[in-house]
């Protein structure tokens, strides 16, 4: 069987939003098979400042890795965290 590959153009989470959302971006849900701590920890902060709630996967990463997100999310003023299933569902309260 020969198997031909396709190549796609991809995108940084920055620039999917900066080309699809101006400042009406106040939640993200990010689940991405364990590459959730990269694309998390690649956001702008000031996208970060913008965003109330974002709930991400924790089921394919290392406790390590989501004690860096948590931490990096409330240096951005997130301050509520709690763990549902396999999501944490981080917030703000404003």
């Amino acid at each position: 069987v020969d198997i031909n590959p396709i190549y796609v153009p991809s995108f940084s989470i920055n620039s999917i939003i900066d080309k699809h959302f101006d400042n009406d971006l106040d939640w993200i849900r990010i689940d991405i098979e364990g590459s959730d701590h990269d694309v998390i920890m690649s956001i702008r902060p000031d996208i970060l400042i913008r965003l109330k709630m974002m709930v991400y996967e924790n089921m394919n990463i290392t406790s390590e890795q989501i004690f860096q997100i948590n931490e990096r999310l409330k240096n951005h003023g997130f301050n509520n965290f709690l763990n549902f299933g396999i999501d944490t569902i981080c917030l703000k309260n404003n």
